[in-house]
């Protein structure tokens, strides 16, 4: 368990930026789907400019993360910023919570936890 909270402390400001680029760029798009405004478009651009440039900046923040570790293993971490989103989406979005999704969940971040294990006993 050492070694994931190793990995992810590694990978946490992608996934950071990652998350807030996604929400911006979904704060954008419900902006201009709601009013069809000459007000909305500024704001709608700014929204999703933001989002385009969270994943530029996460782009570069990604290189140097894979300087450090293995792709094999941040890659799956990164996965973790589903869980994240989904619980912002409900918040910010309103969007539904299911038991599916809580199941995916689980899912994602055993698997991600099963991964950094399985390389802690290859090295």
């Amino acid at each position: 368990m050492n070694n994931f909270l190793h990995y992810f402390k590694i990978v946490l400001p992608s996934i950071l930026i990652l998350i807030v680029g996604q929400i911006s760029s979904k704060h954008g798009m419900s902006i201009s789907s709601n009013e069809n405004t000459l007000l909305t478009v500024p704001v709608f651009l700014f929204f999703l400019g933001f989002g385009y440039l969270c994943l530029f900046v996460r782009g570069v923040v990604w290189i140097n993360i894979l300087k450090k570790i293995d792709l094999s293993i941040a890659y799956p971490i990164t996965s973790i910023s589903i869980v994240f989103v989904m619980i912002i989406s409900h918040f910010l979005f309103n969007e539904s919570i299911t038991i599916n999704k809580i199941l995916g969940s689980v899912f994602i971040i055993a698997g991600s936890i099963i991964i950094t294990l399985t390389d802690k006993k290859n090295d």
